[in-house]
């Protein structure tokens, strides 16, 4: 695999994003998967994961809300946001560019993770092991 550059504009982007105020469920989740003490894998939030270059050379990256690269996946909480067509078509397609790249995403509502963290955890857990 490629080492790619990340953009300066990325990397602003997503710190902003691990620095702002973040929804219940995703400090809750982070809690349990950061630093490499779910299962000793390493999770990343927010960081930017390449998807594709584009025909004029330029590459383009998302901003997942979690992500371990070394067994590619990809964690999604989805909000009240993501019921909304434009957001969830949005997703579709950034699904459809990660799958491509042989990343499995896994996608949760917030609610779930709240109520049911167990579950989740044991999802995840799933498709690291």
């Amino acid at each position: 695999m490629t080492a790619r550059k990340i953009p300066e504009i990325l990397k602003i982007t997503g710190r902003e994003s691990r620095q702002a105020d973040t929804s219940p469920a995703e400090k809750v989740l982070w809690w349990e998967i950061r630093a490499g003490k779910f299962y000793w894998k390493k999770f990343v939030r927010q960081y930017p994961t390449y998807v594709y270059t584009d025909d004029s050379g330029v590459e383009k990256f998302v901003l997942p809300d979690f992500s371990c690269k070394k067994y590619k996946v990809i964690v999604e909480l989805e909000g009240n946001a993501h019921d909304i067509e434009k957001v969830y078509l949005l997703d579709e397609v950034k699904e459809k560019l990660l799958e491509a790249d042989g990343y499995k995403i896994l996608r949760f509502k917030n609610e779930e993770v709240l109520k049911d963290l167990a579950s989740v955890l044991q999802k995840i857990k799933k498709e690291i092991s």
